[in-house]
């Protein structure tokens, strides 16, 4: 009887927290380290219905029986060491001690061998019992017919669960299985089929020169175990020459993947990875820093980043959603349309990082998570995305590329300009309000001057959009035309350059404003004559404005067939002789026109019928965002003066005068 060199308690201490799982794949891993194809996993009751066995038979070349010592000796485990509670040693099959797990969950360990000496082929057996691993007890030999190979017999105390170890073999095999597809692993009688492992298979075939390569790219559902993601170099003949971890892993990103790069340049004698060896040492030999190998790791690396780009976006959706279900998010209200539009945004914000550093988020405990999205959100809303591309440019290894392709997509999710225009239509609303107060409160003192012109005068959008106010504090003609002049042409008049031969020229326009295009061409001029809240308009103030238009339309120089002219006189109310000029101007169909001549246009409009339309333009807008006008400050508390100078910090306001 021969014996081990290293105790049972040392063994038991080395494989104390052993599985039956993973006790099967050291016996998996002894035969395909014995050469093995096809490995049977079977499980068998006697007839008595008592024991059961479970048997891993494989077609390997057999435990030659003169090398028995060597093969059940695992010299590298020492007593001492294996005593010590704190050690752990990472078990393999092809290491030793794993075809002494089985203790935890069998009596008995028996190997039935086929070994091969010479020309024949001898059989013979081995026992090893669970209470006393040190020693092993082979039987005589004998002559077979039988082909090589090793059946390890568990003899077990207990039921056999096959489903663990099914899982165990797919997230430990799934990728050796992938790799060499001549060799297969059966449980009871079936074959295994990793397929649902195997999320994605990809293939490309390049050449340069004589180098041809293929490369295949698996992206597994789950993590391979022990095996990280890792390059696997094959030569013609299928044989894995060398093996190295990708430069994907531990992104934090759940992309499990395998490549398998097969070409002629990994040939016998056409290269080695022997790292001490430099290009030149040997001849016709290609090294790693070789162009070819440069090449072909280039071609293979845009491949897996090309196939890891879609993986990452769909995880991503499925990350953020799982961020939702655990109330990492803030709380959006989903009826709010506007609310939906800043989830979506922080959604694509969080995708667009994780994308790109899916590392930020590993590893962070339910309340990191909810504070790192509150950051997110909070530099999302305050416009600094930039910075925060900026330190994570700083912090994480992003090529040229990546580097460009993440600041794009993150300056796609900046909130603030949305913000920013949410608050303006607020203020916009808030502006209607304070001005209706000003023009309906007929207990309040107003006078055209110091409050309806001024007031106008930072929000003339309630005229229309893009509007620039050409002259402040009443401008006359001249001042105006001067105005005029300096925006329709490339020359610049100075103050008092420009005269006007009319009788009119110094009469005092409330309101004049300039319309441009994008291409800085003017499309519209806008002339308003503006009435405090208790004048009744009537045939005295539309002569007023008439003259406003006569003046300018008798001007050449104000004049060019694309420009427009319109004309407002604007209060209250007006009288029967207004409402006849409207009337008969109907068949013009412009609603509140007086007078039509040409380019030029002449309304007279009452303010209610202002903010009427007003408010029809921001009715979608505001259904979209679902403000409540009861928001809004109350400014009848105000003072006349005091509403005027609260639009100073009305974000609606429009700019000063574009010329003094």
């Amino acid at each position: 009887m021969a014996k081990t060199i290293i105790t049972t308690e040392g063994l038991k201490n080395s494989l104390k927290n052993f599985t039956l799982p993973e006790a099967v794949v050291e016996y998996v891993w002894n035969s395909l380290d014995a050469g093995a194809t096809i490995i049977e996993i079977t499980e068998e009751k006697n007839a008595l219905g008592g024991s059961t066995y479970l048997k891993i038979k494989d077609d390997g070349f057999g435990i030659d029986r003169n090398k028995l010592e060597n093969k059940f000796s695992p010299l590298y485990v020492s007593e001492k060491n294996s005593q010590n509670s704190n050690e752990k040693i990472n078990i393999k099959g092809k290491k030793g001690i794993g075809r002494y797990s089985f203790y935890k969950v069998a009596q008995v360990a028996t190997w039935n061998t086929v070994y091969k000496n010479l020309d024949q082929n001898i059989k013979y057996s081995i026992f090893i019992k669970s209470d006393n691993l040190i020693d092993y007890t082979p039987t005589q030999q004998s002559l077979t017919t039988e082909p090589t190979g090793t059946e390890v017999v568990l003899t077990m105390q207990e039921n056999i669960l096959i489903k663990p170890i099914i899982d165990e073999l797919k997230i430990v095999f799934a990728w050796y299985l992938q790799l060499y597809k001549n060799k297969s692993i059966y449980i009871n009688r079936e074959k295994l089929d990793c397929s649902d492992m195997l999320s994605s298979e990809n293939t490309l075939s390049d050449t340069m020169d004589n180098i041809n390569v293929n490369i295949t790219v698996c992206v597994w559902s789950r993590k391979l175990n022990e095996e990280y993601s890792k390059y696997y170099y094959i030569d013609e003949n299928d044989k894995v020459t060398y093996k190295e971890n990708t430069t994907l892993n531990n992104k934090g990103d759940n992309f499990y993947h395998s490549v398998f790069i097969k070409s002629n340049l990994f040939n016998t004698n056409n290269f080695t990875f022997e790292s001490q060896l430099e290009d030149g040492n040997l001849i016709n030999v290609k090294t790693k820093k070789s162009k070819e190998f440069k090449w072909l790791k280039s071609v293979c690396d845009s491949f897996i980043v090309g196939i890891r780009k879609p993986f990452i976006k769909k995880y991503a959706k499925e990350f953020i959603k799982k961020l939702k279900d655990k109330k990492v998010y803030p709380e959006f209200d989903p009826k709010n349309n506007f609310d939906k539009y800043k989830e979506d945004l922080l959604d694509d914000l969080i995708a667009n990082v994780y994308y790109f550093v899916p590392k930020v988020f590993s590893s962070l405990n339910l309340i990191q998570q909810k504070i790192l999205i509150r950051m997110f959100e909070l530099i999302q809303t305050s416009g600094e995305v930039n910075n925060l591309f900026k330190i994570l440019d700083g912090i994480t290894d992003l090529t040229s590329d990546e580097r460009k392709d993440m600041a794009d997509l993150l300056q796609k999710v900046e909130l603030s300009n949305l913000l920013e225009m949410q608050k303006l239509v607020v203020d916009r609303l808030q502006a209607i309000s304070d001005f209706k107060e000003l023009v309906f409160n007929k207990e309040r003192y107003v006078n055209e001057i110091d409050h309806i012109q001024k007031f106008i005068e930072k929000h003339y959008w309630f005229f229309g959009e893009e509007y620039h106010l050409a002259t402040a504090e009443e401008p006359n003609f001249e001042e105006a035309l001067r105005t005029f002049l300096n925006k329709a042409s490339d020359n610049y008049y100075k103050k008092g350059e420009v005269t006007i031969n009319d009788k009119n020229k110094n009469k005092q326009m409330d309101i004049f404003a300039i319309q441009q295009l994008p291409c800085g061409n003017i499309k519209k001029c806008i002339v308003v004559e503006l009435k405090r809240p208790n004048v009744t308009l009537s045939n005295v103030e539309l002569h007023q404005i008439k003259t406003y238009f006569e003046t300018i339309h008798e001007e050449d120089r104000f004049n060019a067939s694309n420009i427009e002219w319109e004309f407002y006189l604007v209060g209250n109310e007006y009288n029967n002789q207004i409402e006849h000029e409207i009337i008969n101007s109907q068949p013009h169909g412009i609603k509140s026109l007086v007078y039509k001549i040409d380019n030029c246009k002449i309304f007279v409009k009452k303010w209610s019928e202002i903010f009427t339309e007003l408010e029809l333009n921001f009715n979608y807008l505001n259904e979209k965002l679902k403000f409540d006008y009861s928001k809004l400050t109350d400014s009848s508390g105000f003072t006349s003066n005091e509403i005027v100078l609260i639009q100073e910090t009305n974000t609606s306001a429009r700019p000063e005068a574009i010329s003094s």
